[in-house]
């Protein structure tokens, strides 16, 4: 996240697919950079944003 790069990964087990993204924050976050972790099973449809690897981590 320090390079300012966006990128993203996607990973599947069966019906469950998480995509975790990077991208740059608006003015309004007290960051450069944020963290989209979006989650789906098929079902439910969830989408987070977060301001460290740690706090994504923590959440999981």
């Amino acid at each position: 996240m320090t390079s300012g790069r966006e990128i993203s990964v996607t990973r599947t087990l069966r019906d469950h697919t998480m995509t975790a993204s990077t991208s740059k924050a608006a003015p309004a976050w007290s960051c450069d950079m944020l963290i989209r972790l979006e989650q789906n099973n098929g079902r439910v449809y969830s989408s987070q944003y977060f301001v460290s690897v740690e706090e994504m981590m923590r959440y999981i």
